[in-house]
């Protein structure tokens, strides 16, 4: 070959025309040429997504290869299937950007041809983030990237959302969870968190009143729980654990321990001599009520006594409140004053989450409902219109079913919820069509599926031909019998149906004749019975005639064809026979004398079927055989 000399084989070669000459021991050759054409387009390039999500690549079997090698770019892993037509592969060590997959085959002989596609990889990358996990507090989870987001978790948890949320988090929600996202590209990435639900620190206060009108009293402050080290922020400013140097009034700190989880307290700091605020405050029992009260019981000081609430109110006690922080400031006639605050909590919104099964197959009673109650204050109950009054429920047919969550402060809830079925039953309906000829098999069955939910498989058999199976829609090629069909659908419900393929009767033509009476008479007929088979019928005869009976006839063999409406064939011939022709020859013997009657005639015949006589006048003539 041109460029390179003892060298069986090339490859790697560009299109064009190559040349070879193979040349034996003895100095005798040969030589070949060939052409190497350029494709004419070049296949495109697969996208993929960088994942551990497995995804499948093939290439078209060839016979005669006994071994697929494939190769793929740097960071992929093929999982499975090295070897053969089909590799999984696992692209989460890719790279963005393009590069190749390979696969190159070999034989008994050698190294055979190797095939390569593009392959374009696109990133997408499952970041899973939460916010501080606190017990008593929401779990918000976060992610982002996709269009589409699957969440699990543990004691139950789901979602479909980017950001949800976990309200009123305890130590049972614990655990790792896990978010598949997808793009718009269609490509999915998993990701996930491992969350440890503890408690926030807690705080205490022992406030050391100031003199009237002086700087000297402080706070010292405890602080237990949570994980430390803790930050402190207090309403003056103070970032130590207590507070000195304090005049009379209300302070707050935020606690924030290494965690991120937060506690909040306050502490007033008074003034000896002057009045002493005590004040009871009356929670809101139900979300969103407005309901607070606050009562303010002053002792000490001097009366009269004026009060100043953070909010305006220049009343003693307060009522109506929505959920907050209350600081009032009380003087008295010296001028002396203490502050206090308080703080109206209300429950979080009572919410009834529903989990919903629906009913698998239409007119069953499969449906289930589970709810999930959060927010308020517990215990809580539940009543159905009904009666039930249990968080789950089973063996719910389709419908619509109502209910009234209830806590522990009084408060409710009603939910709806709705549990759907199929819009129809499965049902299938078959349309046989018989065989057509007795004894052979092209009946076949159209079989139509409606209802129920797809996609549907189908699995066939017959009683009467037990070796028969298929999981096709429709079946044919099929023989007489009775053939049955269980179609299930995407949610394993299944319904059945027979077809009866019959067949005709044998096609069966029997022919009757009547021979010819005398040589070349043409008298002769055929009658013919036609039983079986599928009316109408038609007839063609071997001499070209059409008519079910034949008269007329000479002697001969007649052969008739009869064809039923289904293309059906039966075949009978009929001889019909003639006599042998009637030849007389006379012999006379002459009257010696005149007028004596002497003479006779002697008639020898042949061919006349039965005996008979010949008369005239007054001589007898008797037929010698």
């Amino acid at each position: 070959m041109a460029g390179t000399n003892n060298t069986s084989s090339r490859s790697g070669l560009s299109p064009g025309t190559y040349s070879l000459t193979v040349t034996d021991s003895k100095f005798c050759s040969v030589s070949y040429s060939t052409v190497i054409n350029p494709p004419s387009s070049c296949p495109s390039a697969l996208e993929v997504c960088i994942s551990d999500i497995p995804e499948t690549f093939s290439t078209t079997p060839d016979p005669t290869v006994s071994s697929y090698t494939w190769t793929v770019p740097t960071g992929a892993v093929i999982i499975s299937g090295q070897g053969t037509i089909s590799i999984r592969v696992n692209w989460a060590g890719v790279p963005v950007g393009s590069d190749l997959i390979c696969v190159s085959t070999s034989n008994s002989c050698g190294p055979g041809q190797q095939y390569c596609r593009t392959i374009i990889t696109k990133g997408l990358v499952a970041t899973v983030t939460s916010s501080p996990p606190c017990a008593g507090n929401d779990l918000i989870l976060y992610s982002s990237g996709g269009i589409n987001y699957t969440w699990t978790g543990p004691n139950g948890f789901a979602s479909t959302s980017d950001n949800p949320v976990r309200y009123n988090t305890n130590a049972t929600h614990s655990g790792y969870y896990a978010v598949t996202i997808t793009d718009n590209n269609g490509c999915k990435a998993t990701g996930g968190l491992n969350v440890n639900i503890e408690d926030p620190p807690s705080a205490s206060f022992i406030p050391y009143n100031a003199g009237c009108g002086q700087t000297n009293g402080f706070i010292d402050l405890s602080v237990f729980g949570g994980a430390s080290p803790y930050n402190y922020i207090w309403s003056n400013g103070t970032t130590t654990q207590d507070n000195v140097a304090l005049s009379s009034g209300n302070y707050i700190v935020t606690v924030t321990d290494a965690n991120g989880c937060i506690t909040t307290g306050s502490a007033s700091i008074g003034e000896v001599n002057g009045p002493s605020v005590n004040l009871t405050g009356m929670n809101i029992p139900c979300y969103g009520s407005n309901s607070g009260t606050i009562e303010n019981n002053v002792s000490g000081g001097t009366a009269p006594y004026s009060y100043y609430w953070s909010h305006g109110a220049t009343t003693k006690d307060l009522t109506n409140l929505p959920q907050g922080l209350y600081e009032v400031t009380v003087v008295d006639a010296n001028g002396c004053a203490d502050v206090k605050s308080i703080s109206i909590f209300e429950p979080r919104v009572l919410f009834a989450d529903r989990s919903v099964t629906d009913v698998l197959c239409n007119g069953s009673s499969t449906g289930s409902i589970t709810v999930n109650v959060t927010g308020g204050i517990s215990p809580y109950s539940i009543m159905w219109a009904g009666g039930a009054t249990t968080f789950q429920r089973t063996l719910l047919s389709a419908g619509t079913y109502l209910a009234t969550v209830t806590d522990a402060n009084g408060c409710q809830q009603p939910i709806q919820v709705v549990v759907s079925q199929p819009l129809a039953p499965l049902s299938s309906s078959l349309s046989a069509t018989d065989v057509a000829c007795y004894n052979s098999n092209n009946g076949s069955i159209n079989q139509t599926t409606s209802g129920g939910t797809k996609p549907y498989s189908y699995q066939w058999s017959s009683i009467e031909n037990p070796g028969f199976n298929s999981t096709s829609e429709d079946i044919s090629t099929l023989q007489q019998g009775n053939y049955i069909v269980t179609v299930t659908d995407a949610r394993g419900c299944s319904v059945s149906a027979n077809a009866l393929i019959s067949q005709p009767d044998t096609l069966i033509n029997s022919l009757t004749g009547t021979n010819l009476s005398c040589f070349k008479s043409q008298n002769g007929t055929i009658t013919q019975t036609v039983s079986g088979g599928n009316s109408p019928y038609s007839y063609l005869w071997s001499d070209g005639k059409t008519t079910a009976n034949r008269t007329l006839l000479q002697a001969g063999n007649f052969t008739v064809t009869v064809t039923d409406s289904k293309g059906c064939i039966s075949t009978s011939t009929k001889s019909i026979t003639e006599p042998a022709e009637l030849l007389s020859t006379a012999t006379p013997t002459h009257i010696e004398c005149n007028s004596n009657a002497s003479g006779n005639i002697v008639l020898s015949t042949s061919g006349v079927v039965i005996p008979h006589f010949i008369i005239s006048g007054q001589m007898e003539v008797r037929q010698k055989t």
